[in-house]
């Protein structure tokens, strides 16, 4: 599945400032690889992290990758599927970061803006 999945999420991976090892993140639980399915062909992936808040102690579910095609088709049923998860995992919001584009995106989906990470906004979707 990784030899389909790599080439949909690399452009995303090379793009982020985040460096961390995906097979080990993956094997090792701290990232949750999302494979979205079109005709039985992969189309997009999605990688997640949960992270817990030093302040709050919250624990987030953080989208940190996106890579594919077709995102306003797939996007939708992917959440659905994506929140009762992170809350049961006891997460009390998603959150992802991002250029404007991605930003347009998540306010559609009712994200608000939650601050700013190297030129990127950060938003955020309470569960």
């Amino acid at each position: 599945m990784w030899r389909d999945l790599w080439p949909l999420i690399e452009p995303a991976y090379r793009r982020s400032r985040e460096k961390e090892d995906l097979l080990a993140g993956l094997a090792a639980r701290r990232l949750q690889l999302w494979a979205i399915y079109q005709g039985g062909v992969p189309i997009a992936a999605v990688v997640t992290r949960l992270n817990r808040h030093l302040g709050s102690g919250d624990l987030d579910c953080r989208i940190w990758l996106v890579g594919g095609r077709d995102l306003t088709r797939w996007l939708g049923d992917f959440l659905a599927k994506l929140i009762p998860w992170a809350r049961a995992e006891g997460c009390a919001c998603l959150s992802g970061a991002g250029r404007k584009g991605w930003t347009r995106i998540a306010r559609q989906l009712g994200c608000v803006p939650d601050g700013e990470e190297g030129g990127d906004t950060v938003w955020r979707h309470d569960l």
